[in-house]
């Protein structure tokens, strides 16, 4: 009697779009229904989040949804998409998903350094070597490749803003370190520990107390808080300055050392008062705009002196008692200049004294009202006229105290008050730098993100710009913090840092680059989730390609030979931490001779040691990273991502030998394949098999069976292979030690035939290409 074996109609639900099988819901249905009965059953009347439906493995409208029935056979997927995908204007939804999940990643190449595989410039057995290959070869030149990583820019420590950054910097240009207000430009954002001399955040301003003058900066350590090691004027520490006196403002606090809202007339700059005696000695000088239009000022200073000291020369060489007296007035004015009141008298003063010293005094009034005002000034007693008579006063200075916060939410203040004295001349009070190392919040997967603490990490930099307001604004779950903290240690250990000060505009997506580049990394959008994917030496493969699973015709070798213009080493330049200078590295690969370098500045490495380390990195991917892989594939390409490890067997090249199980003795540990297999002798031998969700097992050890198609596993197995005819069969890579296929890292993946495969391009590893 025949029985009839009835399949069930299904529906599937994936809910997560980069990973299918996370939260996947698997319904067999007891009888049939529409597709929009089963949504009802489940209380869905819209799916939260951008989702499509395939019927049978075709898409199928929204609209169809209430009359097709899902019955014996059928099977109706829903998919999540990521968020702004689509399917409208008649696309392709596979082809949305593939165009967002899929990283291309834009490399930059430059020349080369010495030949790929083993082959020296001039040599004629690389013809050879192409012509036994036989797969598609394509050759070229140039003066410095890393197919896999960007390198830096040129000019790449300040970004877009300037035309001449290096030679403007106040940080990274030697001849432009100093003290200076930059209005309308960026405030300084520094990562790690650099010098740094900081911007003035608003103009430096005096005053004159006992006849000694004080100059007033408050000066921008930058974005964040800091934790500062040294505070000096040029290369001399301020304590060897008694006369200095500051305060380190965080984030929020209030400044209390003086008042930084302050407005310096340039109107007034040293005009004598003339006497009442004198021609137009009833005259006032000015009337001089105080504070500019928009403003409120609340109070009012002046600056007086007498330039040749005070007193009358007596017969007996002494110096009589001289007096000088004089008025302040103010007058409120609107925003176009006009008198909006009358004038009203501040002050009424009086100077007396018999010294051949310089007096310098400044005088403060409250203002009547707060608001905008002109002021004047005017003499009111006679001038001594006598040759013998120091009798003159000149009015020097003018500044007004203006409405405005005493504190800064996001950024630290320096207020600096120095004396000024014969060591502290104008050119040495615009050397004030400190040093000091930026404090950045840090993950722990327990406790969440700790308060501010001092840190060169890259990967805090990273996250920090990552979510910071000023910068990409991304919340938690845009970021594998998990991961991170894993990465966080691996560069600690090895003493990779980024320290580096932007003190230009520059993109979100450049800070990134050039803060994961000191790490040899590269930010990497996957699902709306910003990785930082690291180029380091890897041991599992997350992914196999072979004859199985490569479109036939697709798959294509390219080698990038070296020529006279190749670069044979790197010359890396860097702001060295112990003399904050440019400094320069070589980096090269054993027997170089080093005599045709390729010049990179890395912004954000400090340390001789690291500069050397990613030199030599540079220098042996320029060397022994010059073959790239190209092939076409299905669905499968999906699976891996920018900087992933994946297998690859080709019988062109002879990587390995590959193809299919066909059947799985797990009692006896017997694997029978698609393909005959040749040992060689005297070595052993492995293989490499996919899992059912594309990843990779392996390697085992294998021997030979009873037919050339059958091996002997001498390893449990960690999976049962599938080797069934319902879905793919487990694919497999074999071959003597190392030999067994080739290791590859992908480059990118691009969607082809409209979604329907995927194209991916690798650099091939070479152990070489790691040296540290």
């Amino acid at each position: 009697m025949n029985t009839q074996i009835v399949v069930p109609g299904a529906v599937i639900h994936q809910r997560h779009p980069f990973d299918p099988l996370r939260d996947r819901e698997f319904d067999l249905l007891d009888r049939e229904m529409t597709i929009r009965d089963w949504l009802d059953q489940r209380g869905i009347v819209e799916f939260d989040q951008p989702t499509y439906c395939e019927f049978n493995g075709v898409p199928l409208m929204r609209a169809a949804w209430m009359y097709v029935r899902i019955k014996p056979g059928d099977v109706c997927a829903f998919k999540a998409i990521p968020h702004g995908g689509g399917g409208g204007g008649g696309k392709n939804p596979l082809r949305i998903v593939m165009a967002i999940v899929i990283m291309v990643v834009a490399v930059y190449t430059g020349g080369a350094a010495a030949g790929a595989m083993g082959f020296a410039q001039g040599t004629t057995g690389f013809a050879a070597a192409s012509a036994a290959v036989g797969a598609a070869v394509t050759v070229a030149g140039t003066a410095l490749m890393n197919v896999l990583l960007p390198l830096p820019k040129a000019n790449a420590s300040l970004g877009q803003a300037r035309s001449n950054p290096l030679e403007t910097s106040s940080t990274y240009s030697i001849a432009s370190q100093g003290n200076s207000a930059r209005p309308d430009q960026v405030i300084t954002c520094q990562f790690g520990r650099h010098l740094q001399y900081p911007d003035k955040i608003a103009s430096a301003w005096s005053y004159y107390e006992n006849d000694q003058q004080y100059l007033c900066q408050a000066l921008c350590l930058g974005v964040g808080e800091y934790d500062i090691e040294k505070k000096r004027i040029g290369t001399t520490s301020i304590e060897n300055f008694p006369e200095i006196t500051d305060q380190v403002v965080p984030p929020g606090e209030a400044c209390t050392l003086f008042d930084v809202n302050v407005y310096q007339s340039d109107e007034v700059g040293g005009q004598p008062l003339i006497g009442v005696n004198e021609q137009d000695g009833t005259e006032y000088i000015g009337p001089f705009i105080a504070n500019p239009v928009e403003t409120v000022a609340n109070r009012l200073a002046i600056d007086v002196s007498t330039p040749r000291g005070l007193g009358y020369g007596n017969d007996s060489g002494g110096l009589d008692v001289l007096s000088i007296t004089w008025s302040v007035e103010v007058r409120a004015v609107d925003d176009d200049d006009l008198p909006a009141g009358d004038w009203v008298v501040l002050g009424a003063e009086t100077l007396s004294g018999n010294t051949i010293d310089i007096w310098r005094r400044s005088y403060e009034y409250d203002l009547p009202v707060p608001g905008r005002y002109e002021v004047r000034v005017r003499r009111t007693n006679n001038r001594n006229t006598s040759f013998r008579a120091n009798h003159v006063l000149s009015w020097i200075g003018m500044r007004t105290f203006l409405d405005g916060p005493d504190n800064f939410d996001d950024v630290t203040i320096w207020m600096v008050k120095a004396l000024a004295t014969d060591s502290l001349s104008s050119q040495t009070s615009n050397q004030l730098n400190v040093l000091q190392t930026r404090k950045l919040s840090v993950w722990d997967s327990e406790t969440g993100w700790s308060a501010p603490v001092a840190t060169r990490s890259i990967v805090w930099a990273f996250c920090e710009i990552a979510r910071a307001k000023y910068g990409g604004q991304l919340d938690d779950t845009r970021l594998p913090l998990n991961d991170l903290v894993v990465l966080d240690a691996e560069l600690e250990g090895r003493g990779d840092h980024f320290d580096a000060v932007f003190d230009s505009k520059t993109t979100v997506w450049d800070a990134l680059q050039r803060v994961a580049r000191c790490g040899r990394a590269a930010p990497v959008p996957i699902g709306g989730v910003v990785h930082m994917v690291r180029y380091r030496p890897q041991t599992m493969p997350t992914a196999m390609f072979g004859p199985r699973n490569i479109v036939k015709g697709s798959f294509n070798i390219s080698y990038a030979m070296p020529s006279e213009e190749t670069a044979d080493s790197v010359k890396l330049k860097f702001f060295s931490e112990k003399t904050w200078r440019w400094k320069t590295v070589i980096g090269k690969v054993a027997g170089s001779a080093a005599e045709n370098p390729a010049q990179v500045t890395f912004f954000g490495i400090t340390n001789e040691e690291h500069a050397q380390r990613e030199a030599d990195a540079i220098a042996a991917a320029n060397v022994y990273g010059r073959r790239t892989a190209k092939l076409e594939t299905e669905m499968d390409g999906m699976i891996p991502i920018y900087g992933d490890l994946v297998m690859l067997s080709h019988d062109v090249p002879e990587w390995g030998a590959g193809g299919e199980a066909t059947d799985w003795d797990a009692e006896n540990s017997i694997l029978t394949l698609s393909e005959p297999l040749t040992f060689s002798e005297g070595v052993p031998h492995f293989i490499w098999l996919r899992r059912n969700n594309g990843s990779v097992s392996g390697p085992w050890e294998v021997e030979a069976g009873e037919a050339s198609n059958k091996l002997h596993v001498l390893e449990e197995l960690d999976f049962d292979p599938y080797t069934g005819s319902e879905k793919e069969r487990s694919y497999f890579c074999f071959g003597p030690s190392q030999e067994w296929g080739q290791f590859a890292v992908v480059r990118y993946a691009r969607p082809r035939k409209g979604g329907e495969r995927v194209e991916l391009s690798f650099v091939v590893e070479d152990a070489r290409a790691h040296p540290n």
